[in-house]
């Protein structure tokens, strides 16, 4: 069973991190033995859970969006539509998003 490229975030979710087991993408886990039974059982619904095509989202910065001249206009549009200005809409959108 392969393991998706969030089973790291996953694991972090379900209070796993740092504890002394490895995996790979291929879902070999090692250190099971190191693990108590609870945290054993939250590992299986873990890996039971895992969906290996979901990706790990990509943020990218405002800023760099902006450069982007067809973003930058479709923040321009955007911000016409709602009747405020684009810095405004930028500064919403980094309030949100760095």
């Amino acid at each position: 069973m392969a393991l998706g490229e969030t089973f790291g975030d996953e694991i972090r979710a379900a209070g796993l991190g740092g504890l002394p087991f490895t995996w790979d993408a291929d879902g070999r886990i090692g250190g099971r033995e190191n693990l108590t039974a609870a945290q054993n059982a939250a590992l299986d619904n873990v890996i039971a859970a895992d969906d290996p095509t979901k990706l790990t989202p990509v943020i990218h910065p405002v800023d760099e969006r902006m450069a982007d001249p067809v973003f930058a206009a479709l923040i321009e549009e955007l911000a016409a539509a709602k009747g405020i200005t684009r810095d405004d809409l930028v500064a919403n959108m980094k309030a949100r998003v760095p």
